[in-house]
């Protein structure tokens, strides 16, 4: 637990560890960062995403958790992967089978059609048989920190032959 003083008051600081920094942080309106304090709100945030998929199956479970590391590792031409941490719990569909992972957010916009012909070369002809097997732009966001594109989902990362992805591009 980290301490800081304010104003002569002990602040404590419990928060969660997701094993992930935040993409951005953000500052409240009265931060001055000459001043360093002018009066106003001081907060500073940030944004992480969660998203917890549970399974019937032992086996869905393991493939969806094994794709989710793969991706950790994975190299992208024009797509960026934003960190992420996950985990898996359950070893019984009677309990709850469960991936969950931890994702900075992206702050941007969905991207164009335009946008989403440039990643063809990373989604679809990659000669790998792991890569993102869906294709439409609201599963993609263009960030407006750094410009670059960044899925919004990482679940659709599995193993697909590059002619099947081919297929799903056409039929889009």
């Amino acid at each position: 637990m980290r301490q800081e003083y304010f104003e002569g008051k002990r602040i404590n600081f419990d928060v969660l560890d997701f094993g992930v920094p935040p993409f951005n942080e953000y500052r409240g309106d009265g931060y001055d960062d000459e001043k360093n304090y002018n009066g106003g709100d001081l907060s500073i945030w940030s944004y992480m995403m969660v998203k917890t998929i549970t399974y019937r199956r032992l086996e869905t479970q393991a493939a969806a958790y094994s794709n989710l590391e793969r991706l950790q590792h994975d190299k992208f031409n024009v797509l960026k992967i934003p960190q992420f941490t996950i985990a898996r719990k359950g070893t019984s569909p009677f309990r709850g089978l469960h991936v969950q992972y931890v994702v900075q957010y992206i702050p941007g916009r969905q991207i164009t059609e335009e946008e989403l012909e440039s990643l063809y070369d990373d989604l679809v002809s990659k000669q790998s048989m792991y890569s993102f097997t869906e294709y439409s732009t609201a599963k993609f966001v263009r960030c407006n920190l750094d410009n670059h594109i960044y899925p919004t989902d990482l679940t659709p990362y599995k193993e697909m032959h590059p002619d099947d992805r081919e297929k799903l591009w056409i039929s889009r």
